[in-house]
């Protein structure tokens, strides 16, 4: 079986489970409101009060469990991302102003960040990064490499939750003639 069957295969199990989930409670509600029929407009009420406050109380719950996991992530991800910027800035000071940043620092600082981010980074950035390092080993043009950091920075961006920017913007900021670049 191919892929695609495969998926249609999925597709269709997921769509027969979500029917037959659709069945029961909607046999399940028509039974409920049918005994509710039988009782006292404040027992209804009542009922239905507390129907509303355990299901509020329960999403709220899920939503705050959400939101500080994505708290938490955002933080060791700031820190992660911050030192692949960091290690751009140096190796765009040191070809400025000739500054020491050796081999040997460079090859500490992807180690690092490599580390961070095997734990920390989301999906699109680990995949920008190993496109990126994909790149760096292979000699090619130069320019590529800028576009792929620059997409990655735009990733790192988007899971800290700030906006993405055009595309160009972030490498302005290391390279002055910036539209000539393509």
């Amino acid at each position: 079986m191919n892929k695609k069957e495969g998926n249609a295969l999925l597709g269709l199990i997921g769509l027969a489970t979500v029917g037959y989930i659709l069945y029961v409670l909607s046999t399940w509600l028509l039974e409920v409101l049918s005994i509710l029929k039988t009782y006292d407009a404040v027992i209804v009420v009542a009922i239905i009060t507390g129907f509303v406050t355990i299901t509020t109380t329960t999403l709220k719950a899920i939503w705050d469990i959400k939101q500080s996991r994505l708290h938490y992530l955002t933080q060791k991800r700031e820190v992660a991302y911050f030192h692949f910027v960091e290690m751009i800035y140096k190796i765009n000071q040191s070809t400025k102003d000739g500054a020491d940043y050796s081999s040997e620092e460079q090859i500490a600082d992807l180690i690092k960040f490599s580390k961070e981010i095997t734990l920390w980074g989301s999906k699109k950035v680990v995949e920008h990064w190993m496109e990126f390092r994909k790149e760096a080993v292979t000699k090619s043009d130069g320019k590529k490499l800028l576009k792929i950091s620059e997409q990655l920075m735009n990733e790192m961006r988007n899971d800290l939750g700030v906006q993405k920017v055009k595309e160009k913007a972030l490498l302005s900021f290391f390279i002055n003639d910036i539209e000539n670049l393509d």
